[in-house]
């Protein structure tokens, strides 16, 4: 590990060392995440790139018994230290059978959602994203 830097790790579970500096705010690790899917295989960017396109991702810090989650206001951003893991993580929508879907919470838990069928429709058609 280089001094000074810490691991991004994409969507994909791949590891890209980055300066602290390059780390110290959303809007400037936003500016260098198309250098990191640069260097993924074309197919993991480009499912990478829809997710964030869509504001469906966010970055958490994971030390292994705790999880941080890293939005656009947080404060952790100026205290992130040398070899600290940023997470990528993206956010799924599930249409399930039957008329309902389903969602993952940041906790992990699932929730269902009542939708009716002009929504289970639209989803399917929009890439299985319900908005209500």
């Amino acid at each position: 590990m280089t001094v000074g830097c810490a691991v991004v790790v994409d969507a994909t579970g791949e590891e890209h060392r980055m300066l602290l500096d390059q780390c110290c705010s959303f809007d400037r690790l936003m500016a260098f995440v198309p250098g990191i899917l640069s260097k993924c295989r074309p197919d993991k960017a480009h499912i990478q790139q829809w997710y964030i396109d869509r504001g469906q991702f966010d970055f958490i810090i994971d030390d292994g018994t705790n999880m941080t989650q890293l939005t656009r206001e947080s404060d952790i951003w100026s205290t992130i230290e040398p070899g600290t893991k940023i997470i990528m993580r993206v956010i799924t929508t599930e249409v399930a059978r039957r008329l309902s879907a389903s969602y993952q919470c940041h906790c992990g838990k699932w929730n269902r959602v009542k939708i009716n069928e002009v929504a289970v429709v639209n989803a399917l058609k929009d890439g299985f994203t319900i908005i209500w």
